[in-house]
């Protein structure tokens, strides 16, 4: 295809196999500079520029450091995901000490103008007047795999942003959540989207004390936090 631009005096200087040839040098080449760019090695700081481990909302999130949030269906799982983000989004700190920083909540799960409405009452009932600061992806049916690309631009424009995922099970990385490429392969894919993370996990039926699932999900992540719920009427 590239030959076949080429103007008439270059073709007759530069025979087709030849330029084959010089094509597949420079594309072998160029991935080669390429990837020996991507990574340093180095020894570490003799002091560190912070000594004491960050958190955007303690004691529950890293900064740099990936958070699961598991338990069982109807505990409130996506409730606290978006409480959470609401926080940090906002600098508020009625519930948890936080440092406000910018989110980016990935909603795999649920309809778009329902989630808004969530957060609306979210905003409503611990006092917060001002207008959305979540910046929302909303692709309900759709999965991480298919969405990464849109995530990865976002956060790329914005370095620092935090990486809410709701939920694991719609990642769609291939093979069962049971099987250690498959988790793997979900938190280098995490990883590389943001440095901070949280995403929500399921227990299954029969345990209901630990993610579904291969043990690389909590092996992947920075801090695994196992949700308790009780109902008391019409209240969670």
């Amino acid at each position: 295809t590239a030959y076949g631009k080429l103007d008439e005096l270059s073709k007759a200087a530069f025979p087709p196999k030849e330029y084959e040839r010089a094509v597949d040098l420079f594309c072998a080449r160029l991935f080669m500079s390429w990837e020996t760019s991507q990574f340093t090695i180095s020894t570490a700081e003799p002091e560190p520029a912070e000594k004491n481990v960050g958190f955007y909302l303690r004691p529950y999130g890293i900064v740099g450091g990936g958070t699961i949030i598991y338990a069982r269906e109807g505990t409130g799982k996506s409730y606290m995901l978006q409480i959470m983000a609401v926080s940090i989004a906002h600098g508020f700190d009625g519930l948890w000490p936080v440092t406000q920083g910018l989110v980016c909540y990935l909603n795999l799960e649920r309809d778009g103008q329902g989630l808004a409405r969530r957060e609306y009452y979210i905003r409503h009932a611990i006092g917060i007047t001002d207008h959305s600061r979540v910046n929302y992806l909303h692709a309900r049916g759709w999965s991480l795999r298919a969405v990464q690309k849109t995530v990865k631009t976002f956060i790329q424009e914005h370095p620092g942003c935090i990486l809410f995922l709701d939920s694991i099970s719609r990642s769609d990385i291939g093979g069962s959540l049971i099987e250690d490429d498959t988790a793997n392969n979900w938190t280098t894919l995490m990883n590389s989207l943001s440095r901070s993370w949280f995403a929500v996990g399921h227990t299954s039926k029969a345990n209901n004390e630990e993610i579904y699932g291969s043990v690389h999900w909590m092996a992947g992540a920075d801090l695994g936090i196992k949700l308790l719920s009780e109902q008391r009427g019409n209240a969670l």
